[in-house]
């Protein structure tokens, strides 16, 4: 074939010649070795000549052993590689291209400036040209590979498009399916390549999985970015280097995460001036949404059934102010937080020596300084007059102020020294009136007399819980007179069961939560109203000292101390007559018949009683307030018509 010959014809014959240059350079090396070594033998000297023959086939039998041999292959060798390297430097593979790549290091992948058709990669700066595109496509200079034409990834300049080589027809526009075909078919002639290219470039493959997994995702336009925001969480990115392998791991949820989908660590968020994650003070969100509660970042494993116990364990502090702040869900614990600007920046834990974080002191505080509501032994003063007050454990040297229900502090008095409380002072263990067990003055477990007298005079015997406030003191009374104090191993004396109770339930207040029905009543026995009358609780310096239930069937007559039926107590506890306002005497009771009556003495129900004929007749006479015979008593219990009306 006449013509032109081709780029690798070319190729063939310069090797060719390269090679007959070297072997011609090695026969003219070796005759000028001969010419210098072996001078002619015409016109020589015989004894010259003699010489330079002797010295001739002496060169000529080293030459003719190995190892001269194996040096001069060797320089023979060297001397072809000269010539190969110097030819190879001086006529560039193709020479009719302007060079197209940049002068960097690494590995880029460059299309033809003459046509879209053909590419490159640069390797340190130096060309290789790559086979032309299949049919019908183009290089893409954003999609590093070969698109079908007119595609949405053809970024060709077509203007200048010349026509393809291989083919004169004019290429369809591309349907969904030609262009899905298409795409399956340079895209796996591409893979192949790749797969070559990979241990030098492993972002390639990736950017040409996400082309044909994710086609429209926002990792296929970053060029050389990897890591992009997320449009809607300010605290979510995308990692474009992440594995994608099917199309099923790169789908998103409906809160837009998807295979590429990555976060920041709580509370950084995503920073588009430096495309990493940053404190959250350094980042403008704009229009991504900004999320502050630890339960939106998707580590913390809140987004799952037990979204509750994850938001208990991490806490919260959306709508709270700087500083330390109670454990949402988890107050009056060892959990508290650290907020700053509504975001929870630590979880602490308080030290065993004050082991509660309490939301009212917003500090770590002793089980002395909680509450007895949450679990402490702080005392209170709910139920309780302003003023000072003995400790409630017992501790005679320890005393307490209340205002307003409020603890002020708690003190202690000098070394030698107790709380007096009917005093309300520190004074010695031996001054006068200071109650057991505190005082020194009592002999054998016996306090003075005084003592004994104001604590249980008029008193039934049994136990009695302390009257200045010592929750877990007691007393046992005895024939008016005091027996013995006690005091709980654990817990608070309730005077309702007269035992020692853990739970603060039932347990009136100061050292319960009950409310305390003695705060503004004088010294005495009440009937427990809140039981409908069927108890009763004694009072002693505002303080509830004993409840007692009446037995089934009665109620407590208040007047009498003493339970009895309902129809023998009066109001409001019976249902006996009032005798409020009334004068002292005696009154009928038409309900019970007309033999009854009752006596008031005082204004208060006394009791009722019943006629007899020792008492002077069968029926009560209302006018004469005796009992008499029926022709005496007006109607309707007598006969009597006149003079029937009361004065």
């Amino acid at each position: 074939m006449q013509g032109k010959p081709s780029a690798h014809n070319r190729t063939l014959q310069s090797t060719v010649t390269s090679q007959g240059l070297a072997v011609s350079t090695a026969g003219r090396l070796s005759s000028t070795i001969e010419s210098k070594v072996l001078p002619a033998k015409s016109g020589a000297d015989p004894s010259t000549a003699s010489f330079s023959s002797l010295s001739s086939l002496k060169l000529r039998a080293m030459i003719t052993g190995p190892r001269e041999r194996f040096l001069l292959s060797f320089i023979v060798l060297s001397v072809f590689g000269v010539v190969q390297l110097h030819f190879i430097m001086s006529h560039p593979r193709h020479p009719h291209y302007p060079q197209p790549c940049p002068p960097e290091p690494g590995i880029h992948w460059v299309r033809d400036p003459q046509s879209c058709f053909h590419y490159f990669i640069c390797v340190g700066g130096r060309p290789i040209r790559m086979p032309q595109c299949p049919d019908h496509t183009v290089w893409s200079v954003g999609a590093r590979n070969c698109v079908p034409i007119h595609s949405l990834w053809d970024d060709c300049p077509h203007l200048s498009l010349p026509p393809p080589p291989h083919s004169l027809r004019q290429p369809p526009q591309p349907t969904a399916f030609s262009v899905t075909r298409a795409a399956r078919n340079w895209t796996a002639a591409s893979d192949r390549m790749d797969a070559l290219l990979d241990p030098l470039h492993p972002d390639q493959r990736q950017r040409e999985t996400l082309l044909r997994v994710l086609p429209n995702h926002p990792c296929v336009f970053s060029g050389e970015q990897t890591y992009l925001p997320h449009p809607g969480r300010c605290h979510w990115f995308y990692n474009c280097s992440a594995p994608v392998t099917n199309e099923g791991r790169a789908k998103s949820d409906r809160d837009g995460w998807d295979g590429l989908t990555e976060e920041c660590p709580y509370p950084q968020l995503f920073s588009l001036a430096t495309h990493t994650c940053v404190h959250y003070a350094d980042v403008d969100c704009g229009k991504r949404g900004l999320f502050l509660d630890p339960c939106e970042y998707r580590q913390l494993h809140c987004q799952t059934a037990h979204r509750q116990s994850y938001s208990l364990r991490h806490g919260s502090c959306v709508g709270l102010s700087d500083g330390l702040q109670p454990h949402p869900g988890r107050e009056w614990t060892p959990r508290y937080l650290l907020c700053k600007d509504q975001r929870a920046l630590q979880q602490l834990e308080c030290p065993q020596d004050k082991p509660i974080f309490s939301p009212d002191t917003m500090r770590c505080e002793s089980w002395m300084d909680i509450p007895k509501a949450h679990g402490g032994m702080q005392p209170s003063c709910q139920g309780r007059h302003d003023g000072r007050y003995p400790d409630e454990t017992g501790r005679c040297g320890v005393f307490y102020e209340c205002a307003d229900d409020v603890i002020q502090g708690r003190f202690e008095c000098p070394t030698g020294t107790v709380f007096h409380p009917e005093r309300q002072t520190c004074r010695r263990k031996n001054a006068p009136g200071i109650p057991p067990p505190c005082s020194n003055h009592s002999a054998n477990g016996r306090s003075s007399l005084g003592v004994s007298l104001s604590l249980c005079g008029h008193m039934e015997d049994g136990l009695y819980a302390d009257p200045y406030g010592r929750c877990a003191l007691y007393y046992e009374c005895q024939q008016s007179l005091l027996k013995t104090y006690h005091k709980c191993d654990l817990g608070t004396f309730d005077p309702r069961t007269q035992r020692c109770q853990f739970s603060l339930t039932h347990v009136p207040a100061p050292c319960g939560q009950r409310p305390n029905p003695c705060l503004d009543t004088p010294d005495g026995q009440y009937a427990d109203m809140a039981s409908n009358c069927q108890a009763s609780y004694r009072c002693k310096n505002n303080l509830l000292v004993r409840q007692r239930a009446c037995p089934p069937g009665r109620v407590f007559h208040q007047e009498k101390g003493l339970c009895q039926l309902p129809n023998d107590t009066p109001p409001p506890c019976g249902l006996a007559p009032s005798c409020r306002d009334k004068a002292d005497g005696r009154y009928p009771s038409p309900l019970k018949g007309c033999q009854f009556y009752y006596t008031c003495r005082a204004g208060h129900f006394v009791s009722y009683g019943q006629c007899s004929v020792e008492q002077g007749g069968f029926y009560f006479n209302a006018l004469t307030g005796r009992c008499d015979f029926p022709q005496n008593v007006c109607a309707p219990c007598g006969i009597r018509t006149h003079n029937c009306t009361l004065s």
